[in-house]
């Protein structure tokens, strides 16, 4: 596996920095995660830190490629959600720290998300927004109604409000993983708090995701939020990984997991059954039966023509950059 990461976090103008972030890698696998606490709630910073140690440990134990990821990021939210009840209730007194989380896995040339809340993930491809996950939000579905343009949601009295989170004494009932999205070498995956994202929108960030230095445009993209929101810019915290490696053939154990189209994954809402808010445990994922990626060989040259693609774009903001 070849990727570079570039990482940043930023207070904003509060007085508390809320949002936690985390990766982690083995020989196979990387896990990265960004986690917002939620500042209506005491103890925000407790649970997005909750998450990542969660994450960390869970990882941790994995040994090589990860058989069922779909079962690992269902696991990995429902731990974190039943472990930041546990630590709440141990603080005195007894709190429910509440947070927003986006999760992602990448392995054999693969990458699978998991989201509650409005943390977000975003895929470019030779600088193209190619998707993003959707809000678990009241906005979100305002705007999937067609009630509400993309403009009108960043200044909108309930843009910060979430239907779905981690934490809190409401069951988690769904979750929502993707498939598997094969990756193309210069693909570009973004992890960001609604600090980012929600100062100014998926278009200026799409524009900003064209440098060479990974660490450079997550710098860039962080301070064009804080001056986008100033004087009361959020928490603004990002992972952004650019995948270096050649297309691989998806191996048969992980085939049917992979999603027909990129700019559409599809979305798997998984069900849960929850004994109680501490401690939870995850029905099986439904059989899945949708098609999958197409294995044509006649389709490598047009793999390699991509990789090349890529690389001449990487290389060409490379000299820009050195001029």
């Amino acid at each position: 596996m070849k990727y570079q990461l570039g990482t940043v976090t930023r207070i904003g103008n509060r007085k508390e920095n809320q949002d936690s972030y985390g990766s982690f890698s083995n020989d196979e696998a990387l896990v990265m995660v960004v986690a917002d606490g939620m500042g209506g709630h005491l103890g925000g910073l407790l649970a997005s830190q909750t998450v990542i140690r969660c994450v960390a440990s869970s990882f941790e134990k994995e040994q090589g490629l990860i058989k069922n990821p779909v079962a690992f990021l269902q696991k990995l939210v429902l731990d974190s959600h039943a472990e930041i009840n546990r630590v709440g209730l141990r603080q005195r007194p007894p709190i429910q720290p509440r947070t927003t989380a986006v999760i992602c896995l990448v392995q054999a040339g693969m990458a699978w998300w998991a989201h509650v809340g409005d943390s977000r993930l975003y895929l470019f491809r030779q600088g193209e927004l190619m998707f993003r996950t959707r809000d678990h939000s009241r906005i979100e579905e305002l705007m999937q109604e067609g009630s509400l343009t993309a403009q009108q949601a960043l200044t909108h009295p309930e843009r910060h409000r979430v239907t779905r989170c981690l934490g809190g004494l409401e069951a988690i009932k769904s979750i929502s993983v993707s498939k598997a999205v094969p990756l193309k070498m210069g693909d570009m995956v973004l992890l960001c708090s609604d600090g980012l994202w929600s100062a100014m929108g998926d278009q200026k960030i799409e524009a900003l995701v064209n440098g060479y230095y990974v660490d450079d445009m997550a710098s860039k993209l962080a301070s064009e939020a804080e001056k986008q929101s100033a004087p009361r810019a959020d928490n603004i915290t990002m992972i952004l990984m650019r995948w270096l490696s050649a297309s691989q053939k998806i191996l048969p154990a992980l085939k049917k997991q992979a999603a027909v189209s990129v700019k559409n994954p599809t979305v798997l809402r998984v069900p849960v059954t929850e004994k109680s808010p501490t401690t939870g445990k995850a029905s099986p994922p439904a059989e899945d039966k949708s098609p999958t990626t197409d294995q044509n060989p006649a389709k490598s040259k047009d793999d390699v023509s991509d990789a090349v693609d890529a690389l001449k774009a990487i290389f060409d903001e490379y000299k820009k950059e050195l001029k």
